[in-house]
């Protein structure tokens, strides 16, 4: 797997969503959008976020200006409970 927060990372999480059918179940019924803010890593700030739309899933780089969820933490801390803490 490409390094966390990478591009390469988010690509391979987008895909991985959006070609895992158990994920497109969990999202039918569902309209939410959670913004994540990771804040003082290797490359700055990246933000990114995860659109669940009626048994769809997009997962995209940037902010999202409608989230109801925003979730904001330091690089350190996203490592610790990320895919390789």
């Amino acid at each position: 797997m490409a390094r966390f927060l990478s591009a390469e990372w988010l690509e391979q999480v987008a895909a991985a969503a959006r070609d895992d059918p158990g994920v497109q179940a969990a999202a039918s019924g569902v309209s939410l959008t959670v913004q994540q803010v990771v804040t003082d890593g290797p490359d700055g700030d990246v933000a990114w976020h995860v659109r669940l739309g009626d048994g769809s899933v997009e997962i995209g780089p940037g902010r999202a200006p409608d989230a109801e969820v925003v979730i904001t933490q330091s690089h350190e801390t996203a490592t610790e409970v990320g895919p390789d803490g």
